[in-house]
């Protein structure tokens, strides 16, 4: 008896705090953020692959506005996720992928095609709205990834800036959505 137990305890393993909290989060996400199941062998990608590309191509409120709700939604999911489930979380594939290629097209939509003239445009179209929207996915990647990380990350972003050769770290800084004070933004 005691193996049949052992047998059974190892083929379905008790569930946890967090497999709970992640499979919300995973219903929550259904659609959005992954992938609906395959339908007569075609793989369906996640919406929010769909909805990045008409964001990019069309640049405009009205193009990333449902990519930014579903954003702002996948902000809040994220949110709920408790403290001691963020480890689980950060090793969650499409969380990782489309939380730091979220941030990247905000970064590049901020900043356009060329420097901003100055600090005063470093938000480009973006409204209160979308820096609030930026601050929040800023803050989940420094819980789920750590500070560290995310200072190495924006090291690389400010590199790759579109015309930017020929400036300084320290003209490109205060012209770009990464030094925006986000304490300002809840």
């Amino acid at each position: 008896m005691i193996v049949a137990l052992i047998v059974i305890i190892m083929m379905n393993p008790p569930v946890t705090v967090c497999d709970a909290q992640l499979e919300l989060f995973r219903d929550s996400q259904k659609n959005f953020l992954y992938a609906p199941p395959a339908e007569r062998g075609m793989r369906i990608p996640a919406e929010v692959k769909r909805l990045t590309d008409l964001c990019m191509a069309n640049n405009s409120p009205g193009g990333c506005f449902d990519l930014f709700v579903g954003l702002k939604k996948m902000a809040v999911d994220l949110r709920n996720i408790p403290e001691q489930c963020v480890e689980r979380a950060s090793s969650e594939p499409e969380i990782k992928q489309w939380l730091w290629n979220s941030l990247k097209l905000m970064v590049q939509i901020a900043w356009g095609d060329r420097p901003p003239a100055s600090y005063m445009q470093k938000n480009g179209w973006f409204d209160s709205s979308e820096i609030t929207l930026y601050c929040n996915l800023r803050r989940h990647a420094i819980r789920l990834y750590g500070q560290e990380r995310f200072a190495q990350w924006q090291e690389e972003m400010l590199k790759s800036m579109p015309k930017a050769e020929g400036l300084t770290r320290e003209q490109i800084w205060p012209r770009s959505i990464l030094s925006t004070p986000c304490d300002a933004f809840r």
